[in-house]
């Protein structure tokens, strides 16, 4: 539900409901012509977290943090996501089937930014 406060292009985050560990939500990434939205499902996977889109305009998007303790204090987080912009509305697909290999560009973009977000959380957790 804080995605929008650590991520500024997502303009809106709703909660619909968790249970059994499972956030089901859905949010908006509202860009200066168009807006993506989505519903997600998060929650725990072997060895991580798996946030996945299950309907809106990013259905089929998953994005992974796995965990691997490396000692009793610390521990190796790998992050790997998966989407196709070119499914996100009429504008993506133009410039993607103009130029496929800005499809690569805007998913590692995004994987950026979602990086960032995910440090800045991190190193400002007062519980460090």
């Amino acid at each position: 539900q804080n995605y929008n406060k650590h991520i500024s292009a997502i303009t809106d985050v709703t909660v619909h409901g968790s249970r059994d560990a499972q956030v089901d939500f859905s949010w908006t990434l509202g860009f200066s012509i168009f807006g993506i939205t989505s519903r997600n499902q998060l929650g725990p996977v072997p060895e991580g977290i798996m946030l996945r889109a299950v309907d809106g305009d990013m259905k089929g998007a998953a994005w992974r943090w796995q965990v691997v303790p490396e000692s009793s204090a610390t521990s190796i987080v790998a992050y790997h996501a998966f989407a196709d912009p070119a499914r996100t509305g009429a504008i993506l697909e133009a410039t993607v089937i103009r130029e496929p290999y800005l499809e690569h560009g805007l998913v590692m973009g995004s994987n950026i930014v979602m990086m960032k977000a995910m440090r800045r959380v991190v190193e400002t957790d007062p519980r460090r």
